[in-house]
């Protein structure tokens, strides 16, 4: 157990694959965020404002009485930005 404590014992092959596993999916993960990020910067703020409400699973109406803006013009917002961030992505892939 101290050994374990301390970092010192020896990893089977299964411990060190699951391991190196568990790595590979935290930096995947840390990538994929700040790949969401950046794309959120390229974002309009009204855009960021309303995708990310849309994101959290409010509704269009819900939206634009919370931000003071039209239905309409929400759904413009959110249609824009889900466009911006499609072509953000695809152009990574």
């Amino acid at each position: 157990m101290e050994k374990i404590e301390q970092g010192t014992a020896a990893l089977s092959p299964t411990e060190q694959t699951v391991r190196e596993r568990l790595g590979h999916e935290i930096k995947q993960h840390i990538l994929a965020k700040l790949d969401l990020e950046a794309a959120l910067e390229a974002l309009t703020p009204k855009q960021k404002a309303c995708f990310l409400l849309y994101a959290d699973g409010y509704t269009y109406r819900e939206i634009a009485h919370a931000l003071s803006l039209s239905l309409p013009t929400v759904q413009q917002h959110i249609g824009s930005a889900k466009a911006r961030l499609q072509k953000f992505f695809l152009a990574g892939a």
